[in-house]
Parts: C-alpha cells; structure tokens; sequence
C-alpha cells in the first residue's frame, strides 16, 4: 500500500514534469524553475519512500521528519524564486536563502547537540525543549520565512496588476501557492499517513502554476 501510494505520486510528479519540459520552448526562467521543483521534488519522494518503505523505527523516523522538513524548506524558497519570476521580477532572493540557509544550519547544529548527549536547550528558562524540538523550530521558521516571501510578492503583484487578464493570471498563482501551504502543513503536522494528502496537495499547486505557465490566454 505504502509502495503504491509512492509510486503514484511519482508518476504524477513525474507527468508534470515531462508535459512542462515538453513545451518548456520560449519560457524562459519560470519555465526553469518550475522544472528544477519538479525534478527536486521527485529525488525528495523518492528519498522519503524510500525510507518509509525500507526503514523501521524510531531513528529512522526521525530521519524521514528531518528529510521532509529540509526538502519542504528547500522547495519553498525555491517557490518563493518561481513567483517572482512568474510576476516578471528577476533577481535571485538571496536575504531569504542567507536566512533560511543560517537557519538550516543551526537546526543542523542542534541536532549534533543531540548525538553528542550534551541534553536539552531552551531559549527560556520556563520552557523546556529539546534539541530535537528546537531545531525542527528553527526549521519550521525558516520555511515560513521562504513562503511569506512567496505571499508578498505575489499580493503586491496583483495590487500593482492592470487590467483583467494579468490580475486573473496571478490569481493562479495565488491557487497554487495555496495548495502549497496546505500540503506542507499537512506534511509537517499530519503524521505518516497525512503526508500522501500533503504530497498530492503539492502537485495539484505544481499543476495549476503549470498550466498558468504554458497557456497565454487564461480563462
């Protein structure tokens, strides 16, 4: 069952991705984007059923939460490129990736804190938490940092958008992006079995911000 959900995905991930190379001619660097989430997103499934389908326990389980959360940070800030290229704005975001890579990196910290037995870390005295928790903390705030930068840019686009078709134009990006939050939630908070609901979730965001891209006359 857990084989096949995968291998589902993946062959949805997958059809995307093989529809928007096929008509990737003349679209320049939102059509790159969009292939280059793809393509990360198919390696981060694989990697995750992977280890869902080979591994048991609770170290490995701990390994699929951190491989999830990583990849999810990843593929937003990615995202968050992908909507500014999709509204015309060019220029890599380098504040988000300096930030959210700080971030990555002291979760990362923490959790050698973990394996080194040096025990529990609390930015307050009340609260008691442990590397584990802090890190995944940190990481959650990363990607919340990576998808408010997708959020900005994409309401500030259509504020300043003229006229019907190019503010119904990011409308579907604001759908995707949407179906982009409700999945990684789902991944981040809906245990094991949710994560199918957040990974299909994605692909419908990754579909609808496709189709935006490859058609010029939306309805």
């Amino acid at each position: 069952m857990q084989i096949a959900a995968y291998a589902s995905l993946i062959f949805g991930y997958t059809l995307v991705l093989v529809l928007g190379i096929r008509y990737r001619v003349g679209r320049g660097r939102t059509q790159r984007l969009l292939t280059i989430i793809l393509s990360l997103a198919l390696l981060w499934i694989g990697a995750l059923g992977m280890l869902a389908s080979l591994f048991t326990g609770a170290w490995w389980a701990w390994v699929w939460y951190r491989t999830a959360q990583v990849g999810l940070l990843l593929l937003a800030l990615l995202t968050a490129e992908l909507a500014g290229a999709f509204v015309g704005r060019g220029g890599w975001r380098w504040p988000s990736w300096a930030l959210g890579g700080a971030l990555c990196l002291g979760s990362f910290a923490l959790d050698a804190r973990l394996f080194s037995g040096l025990g529990d870390v609390s930015p307050l005295p009340a609260i008691v938490l442990g590397p584990t928790e802090l890190a995944t903390l940190l990481l959650i705030a990363a990607w919340a940092i990576a998808v408010g930068s997708a959020w900005w840019t994409t309401i500030a686009a259509l504020r300043q958008a003229k006229g019907a078709k190019h503010r119904n134009r990011i409308r579907y990006l604001g759908v995707a992006l949407l179906c982009f939050v409700a999945g990684d939630l789902i991944i981040l908070f809906g245990g094991i079995v949710g994560v199918y609901a957040g990974f299909a979730s994605r692909l419908l965001g990754l579909s609808v911000i496709a189709y935006a891209i490859l058609r010029h006359d939306l309805p």
